[in-house]
């Protein structure tokens, strides 16, 4: 009887230290946000563009780097203007991460993959609404040239940052024709070679960066 209690007590022992063992086993993890920028921080003020609403849809996003990757599912809705931070946590191993990869999908209130409204004013002075969207699938691949590096249990918050000026830059928006109402749209039926080479520009004009505190 002795030697059963003895048995129970030595299995009870090694239970304790196996679960503290395992408390101390915690690998780094990444939270992930996705956010307009502009480089002289004038994205809402008066301009050439000035952005009313930029809305994004997501999934299937992958962080790689020199130890592995990490992975968000989603589908996500992202607010570019306000910032949309992810409420998954990709765990994910120590090492230098690179790049980031994940497609656009078409879940926005819009029911587009991206959606944003604007207002342009043309070299004339005249100032007209603009509005953009695709309910394609694109492929966005966003690096960070440098790396970053992930530690030991680190929560990391990395940030996505996307110029949307910079993005328009890249088309002649002079030569879209607007509609009868003085609209230009910019889809796959109207203006529909400078939506095309805005859905090429996407991940051109986005950063991968660590969050700063």
């Amino acid at each position: 009887m002795k030697t059963n209690y003895l048995t129970a007590a030595l299995v009870g022992v090694l239970l304790f230290f196996g679960a503290c063992e395992d408390e101390k086993v915690d690998h780094p993890r990444l939270a992930l946000k996705f956010q307009a920028v502009e480089h002289e921080d004038t994205l809402k003020s008066a301009g050439e563009m000035v952005f009313e609403t930029a809305r994004m849809g997501v999934r299937n996003i992958t962080i790689r780097g020199d130890a592995g990757e990490g992975h968000f599912k989603g589908p996500y809705k992202l607010d570019l203007l306000d910032g949309t931070i992810l409420r998954d946590l990709a765990g994910v191993k120590k090492g230098v991460y690179t790049l980031l990869k994940a497609e656009t999908a078409p879940v926005t209130e819009e029911h587009y993959s991206i959606y944003i409204e604007a207002r342009y004013t043309n070299p004339s002075g005249k100032i007209l609404p603009l509005v953009y969207h695709t309910d394609e699938t694109l492929n966005l691949e966003v690096d960070n040239k440098h790396g970053i590096k992930v530690k030991d249990n680190d929560i990391l918050e990395l940030t996505v940052g996307i110029d949307l000026d910079g993005l328009f830059r890249s088309v002649d928006l002079n030569a879209a024709a607007a509609n009868d109402s003085g609209t230009v749209i910019i889809n796959g039926k109207h203006n529909a070679t400078m939506a095309k080479k805005l859905g090429k520009q996407l991940g051109k004009q986005a950063q991968l960066n660590k969050n700063k505190d």
